[in-house]
């Protein structure tokens, strides 16, 4: 259902529900008391079996989710400032963005290399993943530097899933989880580097 029809949805009902006159039961008969339940019942029902009705706890879930995706934007927009306002940072940075270029540039893309010689310190996911970006947005800095963030942002929403089967009893549990994540100091810096950190941590939750 679009969010237009849950919205247009959930006001006919208001307008359906408050429509009714409040009288005290002991002035309204209680004949006409119970018709006016069994009509609203029989417009619920209708509403229901139509697929114009969205629950409290529709309406609530999607709102929750909307809490960890904003948590997710946030830190990749702040994560976007820190990389135009920093440089890369010697030596993990910068050696991995040129084993990347090395693969990019007619190495191999199944074993890595650096300056010409196999590098098997590490797993060549991260270099996968920023030949993969490149293959879109062609050789670019930014956009090589972005691949770190977006696991990281995995990674919020990642959380929040945890959080919401940790806890199912507290709704809001998962945005509060997404975005402690999200505004600690070691995960931006950390998360807004590229290194494998938030690989791994996408890799864990």
């Amino acid at each position: 259902m679009s969010p237009t029809r849950a919205l247009l949805s959930l006001i006919f009902l208001i307008s359906l529900l408050n429509a009714a006159p409040a009288w005290p039961l002991e002035k309204f008969p209680e004949k006409c008391d119970s018709a006016n339940s069994s009509y609203r019942k029989a417009v619920l029902t209708k509403l229901n079996h139509s697929g114009l009705l969205v629950s409290h706890n529709q309406i609530k879930t999607t709102a929750l989710n909307l809490t960890s995706a904003a948590a997710a934007l946030g830190y990749l927009a702040v994560c976007a400032v820190l990389i135009v306002l920093r440089p890369l940072l010697p030596v993990d940075e910068t050696r991995y963005l040129t084993v990347a270029w090395e693969m990019w540039n007619g190495g191999s893309f199944v074993v890595p290399h650096l300056n010409g010689e196999v590098y098997s310190h590490k797993p060549p996911l991260l270099f996968w993943l920023i030949n993969l970006v490149w293959l879109a947005t062609g050789p670019s800095e930014f956009a090589a530097r972005m691949v770190g963030p977006l696991a990281g942002a995995g990674a919020i929403l990642l959380a929040a899933r945890l959080a919401r089967r940790l806890w199912p009893d507290d709704p809001a549990r998962p945005g509060r989880a997404a975005w402690m994540l999200a505004t600690g100091g070691v995960f931006l810096a950390y998360g807004s580097a590229t290194m494998f950190d938030t690989l791994l941590t996408v890799a864990t939750l």
